[in-house]
């Protein structure tokens, strides 16, 4: 707003002059957008304004001062209000849980002092409502053995939900919350460890590799895991509570360089995790390196209990008649041994993988459970491709250094050799 002075003062037009004639002009303002306005005053105003003052401004002081006043007194409530809020958000809290409990058919933990961890029929509460039927699994780590689960099974055998459901269980009974299984017995727990695939950043301050980030987050617990702590090792394309990742977005940890290194790394820290004392934290691992399995490999430990999400091996009829289905059929039970498979064929055959690919992995899968080499494919563009590697190391044998041709017209004449044969493939 913009105040002009008296020497810019509007004059009024004849018929307000003579109808408002104690009118005198006080002030304009030039608005950008709505225009100009310009106040006057009369008799009655410069009255009102001698009895009264200004007092818009007295209005002003006035609400600083009782805005002032209800500070100090809203102040000097501060405990009892805090309090009562706290008090107010615990009790939505618990009326939260309360409606959560009753309406999911949740059931009170126990807490203990022991570091154990029992749970009879567990379940994941987001998967069960997504699911046609959930079958519920129970899981028991005691005081010293079984403390390290490993967890083999197929891909989409339940292997990932049955890690989630664990953890989750654990986190609602240490909230205050009933927990999603028949009953439970959770042992203190000071931390969740969880080693989860991540996925790359552009905005990260330093740039690792996903293996990388595997590697830190594995490290992390390593270095502050105790027998109070529960560590989850599976691949996830987010976080622990992502429900919707696919089983081909799934990346174990180990994954992410040579396979023969991975095993080495997962078997070094379950080892390393297996002899911490007292006992080893709560650990669960999903995997599909059976090499574990093997004493050489993985060193047994009364700690370390394997463990296989069951599935049903079809009859080969049955199989046949329902290609879509395939061989075998998950029963997302929890079991104790070893998976006799991954099963990784079924799982591509789910996936809508061409029957030439499948044909021809299972032709390799044979042959390497056999001990024979395998056979490239037989196709018209090897055999033409073993002919003319065959016809150059025939001439490499017949070279002679002290015929007296120049090297240089020898290998010339040999890398002209795969072209001639082509071409005498094609005339023939």
């Amino acid at each position: 707003m913009r105040l002009q002075g008296a020497g810019s003062e509007p004059p009024l037009s004849a018929h307000l002059a003579a109808a408002l004639p104690d009118y005198s002009f006080a002030f304009s303002t030039d608005e950008e957008h709505a225009g100009a306005s310009h106040f006057y005053f009369s008799d009655v105003c410069r009255a009102l304004d001698e009895k009264f003052g200004d007092v818009y401004h007295r209005i002003l002081d006035l609400e600083a001062l009782l805005l002032g006043q209800l500070k100090e007194r809203v102040l000097a409530q501060t405990a009892g209000l805090l309090a009562a809020s706290g008090a107010a958000a615990e009790a939505d809290c618990l009326l939260a849980l309360a409606r959560a409990a009753q309406a999911f058919g949740l059931r009170r933990p126990t807490l203990s002092r022991d570091p154990v961890l029992r749970i009879k029929g567990g379940r994941h509460l987001l998967v069960q409502r997504v699911v046609d039927t959930f079958v519920p699994n129970s899981l028991e780590c005691g005081a010293s053995a079984g403390r390290i689960c490993v967890l083999t099974g197929p891909n989409g055998s339940g292997k990932s939900v049955m890690l989630k459901q664990t953890a989750l269980i654990v986190y609602l009974a240490h909230v205050g919350s009933f927990v999603p299984a028949d009953e439970a017995v959770v042992g203190m727990t000071d931390r969740i460890f969880t080693r989860l695939a991540s996925r790359e950043s552009l905005g990260a301050a330093v740039q690792q590799s996903s293996f990388s980030r595997d590697l830190s987050q594995m490290a992390n617990a390593l270095r502050h895991a105790t027998q109070r702590s529960l560590v989850v090792v599976r691949g996830r394309s987010s976080a622990l509570l992502d429900l919707t990742a696919a089983p081909s977005q799934v990346d174990e940890f180990g994954k992410g360089t040579l396979p023969l290194d991975g095993v080495a790394l997962l078997a070094a820290a379950l080892n390393s995790l297996s002899s911490r004392q007292p006992a080893p934290p709560i650990t669960l691992v999903a995997t599909h390196f059976s090499e574990l399995a093997d004493p050489a490999v993985l060193r047994p430990h009364p700690a370390i209990a394997f463990l296989h999400m069951r599935v049903l091996e079809r009859p080969a009829a049955a199989a046949a008649a329902d290609e879509e289905r395939g061989s075998i059929v998950f029963l997302y039970r929890l079991e104790a041994g070893l998976a006799k498979s991954s099963f990784g064929l079924h799982c591509a055959r789910l996936a809508g993988a061409p029957a030439p690919v499948l044909h021809r992995a299972q032709e390799i899968l044979d042959l390497a459970a056999a001990g024979a080499p395998v056979e490239p494919l037989n196709t018209g563009q090897q055999q033409a491709r073993a002919r003319r590697f065959a016809a150059m190391a025939q001439l490499l044998r017949e070279y002679d250094a002290a015929s007296g041709e120049e090297p240089r017209a020898f290998l010339a004449r040999a890398l002209a050799l795969p072209e001639a044969v082509m071409e005498g493939e094609e005339e023939g």
